[in-house]
């Protein structure tokens, strides 16, 4: 039993040797005003050792006392020699001398330099204990507190309160902003400032978003828009001279463009309405309506002039369209002709149409045709007139079981047109299932309004 509490002390003091002693900071008075040099001695009056530094004293540095007089210093911060020491072997006989001047200032007992160490802490030099208004403490270099006052683009208050009185050393306004308002830079009144965003906000030097925009790029050019990755479309007007919508090529290194320009209008604005569907092979984009300076646009086929079509008369419009290929359907489901296909647009009125219609190969089981109004509206009066056929209505299926020797089909029709019937087509198909049906190369329609 005896050998283990031998063994427990061993242990004990072993753990306590293996303690390194922390710094300490120490404190003296001194009236004298300039810097003056601080030395210390840790001195063991009971087996009269110069324990620290081992011989001779340790400087603290030129050292210059507070407002009260007070000169506060660390010893032993950094030092191995210092760290060297056990705390174990702290007694009340271990002194710390200190010199100021070259003369002894003070015996201060280390132990009770360790006890207030303890309780007050030794990292927040004493002058920082009253600080004045507005005053933070801040870690130093060394790791210790000091007292710093707010600068810079800020200030402190003695209750907390931190105002922020400008932004990069530039001052800010002190206006109070309103809803929807944004912090932006007044180059004339060199301050930040509240400003509306909308029509207001301030780009940079050159561009500014108004409610009547003018971009330019490096050259005067006026731009909206800019030729990068994610946008190649400009809207541009070079010296107030062409005003364009321009679509560049896709190519990023690319210059060159697709572009619409504006003409030169001197009385109004004209403005086009597109069709909503995409057109057929073929066709080009027509006037179909027209209400003051306002023009419905849509697909209609191709018209060449009329002394270019056989049976022609030079000179003369054109509201005519021919089959220029021919197109097969092998099926009793109407399909619409690709070609035979009239538009007048929304002027309503009294159009007389008129064709021939040839049909390859006297098909089996006949042919099956509709001739069919285009528009969202019903026409108050339409009838179909065929050589050697009984007058039948539009809009409905007309069975031919036979299209006679020639392989040809004339017809007319009479239609009443309301503004919401813009036009005819042809619509074809078998009208039994059997051999496919032809609807031939040089086949056409027109119209002429008699009313």
């Amino acid at each position: 039993m005896k050998a283990f509490w031998v063994s427990i002390i061993l242990v004990l003091i072993a753990f306590a040797s293996a303690k390194a002693l922390d710094p300490v900071r120490a404190a003296v008075k001194y009236t004298g005003g300039e810097a003056v040099a601080v030395e210390v001695q840790l001195y063991d009056f009971g087996t009269s050792t110069n324990v620290y530094p081992g011989a001779g004293n340790q400087s603290m540095g030129n050292l210059t006392a507070n407002g009260s007089g007070i000169i506060s210093f660390a010893v032993g911060k950094g030092d191995g020699v210092w760290a060297a020491i056990t705390p174990a072997s702290v007694t009340q006989n271990y002194m710390l001398i200190v010199y100021v001047g070259g003369s002894v200032a003070a015996y201060l007992r280390l132990d009770q330099l360790q006890l207030e160490q303890g309780i007050y802490g030794s990292s927040i030099d004493p002058e920082t204990i009253d600080l004045a208004d507005g005053q933070i403490l801040i870690g130093n270099a060394s790791d210790e507190a000091q007292a710093r006052t707010v600068t810079g683009d800020g200030s402190l208050a003695n209750d907390g309160a931190l105002t922020v009185t400008g932004l990069q050393g530039r001052a800010v306004a002190d206006i109070a902003p309103t809803a929807g308002q944004s912090l932006a830079w007044n180059n004339a009144q060199s301050r930040w400032e509240p400003i509306d965003v909308d029509g207001t906000a301030l780009l940079n030097q050159e561009n500014t978003w108004t409610e009547t925009q003018t971009f330019q790029d490096a050259s005067g050019l006026e731009r909206f828009g800019v030729i990068s990755k994610n946008s190649h479309i400009i809207l541009t007007n070079d010296n107030n001279s062409a005003q364009q919508l321009r679509f560049y090529e896709p190519s990023l290194s690319g210059s060159n463009y697709v572009s619409f320009e504006s003409p030169a209008l001197t009385t109004s604005s004209t403005e086009y309405i597109l069709p909503d569907e995409m057109g057929n092979v073929g066709e080009v984009l027509s006037i179909i309506a027209e209400v003051g300076n306002v023009a419905t646009l849509d697909w209609v086929p191709f018209l060449p002039p009329l002394d270019l079509v056989p049976g022609g008369v030079s000179g003369m419009s054109a509201t005519y369209v021919q089959k220029i290929t021919n197109q097969t359907v092998s099926s009793t489901t109407l399909q619409d002709d690709d070609e035979l296909i009239l538009k007048w647009g929304s002027n309503s009125g009294i159009y007389l149409i008129e064709g021939t219609l040839f049909i390859a190969d006297n098909p089996i089981g006949g042919v099956k045709l509709n001739f069919t109004t285009i528009g969202t509206g019903k026409p108050k009066y339409a009838r179909y007139f065929e050589h050697g056929e009984q007058v039948k209505e539009i809009n409905t299926d007309i069975i031919y079981s036979s299209v006679g020797s020639t392989g040809a089909v004339i017809f007319q029709i009479v239609v009443d047109s309301p503004a919401d019937v813009i036009g005819m087509k042809l619509r074809f198909a078998q009208a039994t299932y059997g051999q496919s049906v032809t609807i031939g190369e040089g086949s056409f329609m027109s119209f002429t309004r008699i009313d």
